[in-house]
């Protein structure tokens, strides 16, 4: 008898070991709220990003000189700040692919992963091509200025492309507050 307590004593610790190693494996559970908060948070700091990119290339457009302070502000400032805001991006767009991956298709909060997931994708795609065209320009102009050419032939979408990424992160900004902060009140999410 004290043999077979002691077995089912032995196999319910497994189990309970077995269960702690899959609860360590599943991403912790998010909470609405959260998500929320953390993607307006996103949007201020890339609008924050935006906004001293188009000081700084005023200011280098304007002035005749330009000093090494503004060519390290881009490459020490605006560079590595958008690298961390892309990987926290990231990472929270996979702890939300992983919890859309265990709902259920019935599950309220499925369509709402979804909606957030999408909006990410398309905040990293206004962050690249913030990237590309607006950073990678700056950096080319001040390489340039640097260098002695003084005369320089601004590409004429500078400011229109900016005027577009700003346009487009209102948009996303607008697709947050409508479609997520005030869509589908779920109590438990």
């Amino acid at each position: 008898m004290e043999g077979r307590a002691a077995k089912s004593l032995a196999s319910k610790d497994g189990e309970k070991e077995k269960c702690k190693e899959t609860n360590e494996k599943e991403p912790p559970k998010l909470r609405r709220s959260t998500l929320e908060q953390t993607g307006l948070r996103f949007l201020r700091e890339l609008y924050k990003l935006i906004k001293a990119a188009g000081e700084l290339h005023n200011q280098i457009m304007e002035k005749g000189c330009l000093t090494l302070e503004q060519m390290d502000s881009i490459r020490m400032m605006l560079r590595p700040n958008l690298e961390r805001l892309d990987e926290n991006v990231i990472h929270v767009d996979q702890f939300v692919q992983a919890s859309f991956g265990q709902c259920r298709t019935n599950d309220p909060r499925a369509r709402w992963l979804l909606l957030y997931h999408k909006a990410m994708v398309k905040f990293r795609q206004v962050e690249r091509r913030f990237a590309a065209v607006i950073l990678d320009e700056m950096e080319t102009i001040c390489t340039l200025k640097l260098r002695g050419c003084d005369r320089l032939a601004k590409r004429p979408d500078f400011n229109d492309e900016l005027k577009k990424i700003t346009d487009d992160l209102k948009r996303l900004d607008e697709h947050l507050q409508d479609d997520l902060i005030g869509w589908l009140p779920i109590a438990e999410f």
